[in-house]
């Protein structure tokens, strides 16, 4: 069984572009992690699945770049 008590953590800053939060989640098989500010307060949580959606709507209509700003959870939309 796979030891997940440890994994290294990292963190995304805000105005990390979308290619970068990719290289990072990829580079630490980790399916997401949390988004901080310039403060180092967590301010969201990104996760792969919003990689994906932001990377294929952003092809499609050729969007500017994404931060991860644009595409995190941070809680606003919970009812």
């Amino acid at each position: 069984m796979r030891n997940l008590s440890y994994k290294e953590s990292i963190r995304i800053h805000c105005d990390a572009y979308l290619s970068d939060v990719v290289k990072s989640l990829k580079a630490f098989e980790l399916n997401g992690a949390p988004v901080i500010n310039d403060q180092n307060k967590v301010i969201g949580f990104i996760s792969e699945n919003d990689c994906i959606k932001a990377m294929l709507k952003s092809n499609y209509y050729r969007d500017d770049p994404v931060t991860a700003a644009d595409i995190m959870f941070d809680g606003s939309n919970i009812n």
